[in-house]
């Protein structure tokens, strides 16, 4: 995984990684590090022949498959917290960040997990990492309050069906092209299509003795639409045989797994605070925010334009929309032309997924970029105060 530390993102991850302040079991360790405790909540838990939660299903945000599915499991634990809000606390919204490898703007450092663990810590989240490989748990792993480790994958079963008879639902790691069936699961995702395997992140709903049940962030950006097929994104049954291939199968595409899983220490009932306000999350977007223009500009004349690289600008767009329906959220007013601005914004971004391919897109794309969006970045970033 490619690692760009910018001075900026160093500062954040400074006032960034302070104690979760969620409350979790007493058999889970609250401090971070390499160090931390073999997980022994699950212990006295005798799985069930079968088990079923009911996890509300979000819908997807330009494939941030994990941090869509951690959405999933703490909307089951608070289901007062928003999709938006996970993100603005993720710290995705208002900064942009270069990408030197394809030579585009994109809405996240390279280092996925950054946003990953600022989310878990901002919200307080106490977590729990298993995999089949103790070199498998990811950068996640520092974060961690207790961790498994498993020696086949009947225990890596079981120990998943233990969390979902103890009410926890749980986060895994796949190999998305090793899902074949069932013929209902979303079109987009059936069999994967990528050479050598494709890494994927959803959330284990239940189980019975012939199927794992899972729910997929939607390729939907409003679930309030409704799907074509709601069964095949919420609850949707895998054979275990399929399921357990794929899962075992992720481990030998990236270093997360095999048998990679998450779960929280919490549970329903029992309180989690938010380690940082709402006015600390705005403070720490506006900060690296008003380096937005600057970014543009400094990269004006390296931006490639290719139809994958003008990908990164619809995720932006859908990135600047949801920080303003956060902000909306929280009942924003110190400017009441920030909703506005980042609107405006997530507009502006969205038209530059569709300019042609070539020197005379570039030259559209450029313009846009140096004369109306980076000034209007500026101006956003000031409305945040």
């Amino acid at each position: 995984m490619r690692k760009s530390f910018g001075m900026l993102l160093l500062i954040i991850v400074t006032s960034l990684f302070v104690g979760c302040g969620g409350s979790s079991d007493s058999n889970s360790s609250s401090s971070s590090g390499s160090d931390a405790n073999t997980y022994t909540g699950l212990d006295s838990v005798t799985a069930l022949s079968s088990a079923q939660l009911d996890v509300p299903l979000r819908s997807n945000v330009a494939g941030f498959c994990y941090l869509e599915s951690f959405s999933m499991q703490i909307a089951y634990l608070k289901p007062n917290i928003s999709r938006a809000k996970v993100f603005a606390y993720a710290l995705f919204g208002a900064p942009i960040y270069w990408n030197s490898y394809d030579g585009a703007l994109e809405p996240n450092e390279s280092y996925v997990d950054f946003n990953y663990i600022s989310a878990l810590q901002n919200l307080g989240v106490d977590f729990v990492l298993g995999s089949g490989s103790a070199a498998g748990y990811g950068q996640l792993e520092d974060y961690a309050s207790g961790k498994l480790i498993f020696s086949s994958e009947d225990e890596a079963l079981e120990t998943l069906k233990k969390g979902l008879t103890d009410d926890r639902p749980v986060q895994v790691h796949i190999d998305l092209s090793k899902i074949t069936t069932p013929t209902n699961y979303h079109p987009y995702f059936l069999g994967g299509d990528a050479t050598g395997g494709s890494s994927h992140y959803l959330v284990v709903t239940g189980y019975d003795e012939s199927n794992i049940y899972l729910n997929e962030a939607s390729q939907d950006q409003d679930p309030s639409d409704g799907f074509e097929d709601e069964s095949s994104v919420k609850d949707f049954a895998v054979p275990v045989d399929v399921f357990m291939e794929a899962w075992e199968a992720a481990g030998d595409i990236t270093d997360v797994g095999p048998y990679w899983m998450l779960f929280f220490a919490e549970k329903k009932g029992v309180n989690i605070s938010d380690t940082k306000t709402s006015s600390e999350i705005i403070s720490i977007h506006k900060t690296a925010a008003l380096n937005n223009e600057s970014i543009i500009n400094a990269h004006i004349d390296e931006l490639q334009n290719t139809s994958s690289i003008r990908w990164f600008y619809h995720k932006i767009s859908l990135l600047k929309s949801l920080f303003a329906d956060y902000l909306e959220e929280v009942g924003y007013s110190c400017d009441s032309t920030a909703v506005t601005k980042y609107n405006e914004l997530s507009d502006h971004y969205e038209t530059l997924c569709n300019v042609s391919d070539g020197e005379d897109g570039l030259n559209t794309q450029q313009a846009e970029l140096e004369d109306a969006i980076g000034p209007k970045e500026t101006e956003a970033a000031n409305a945040l105060s």
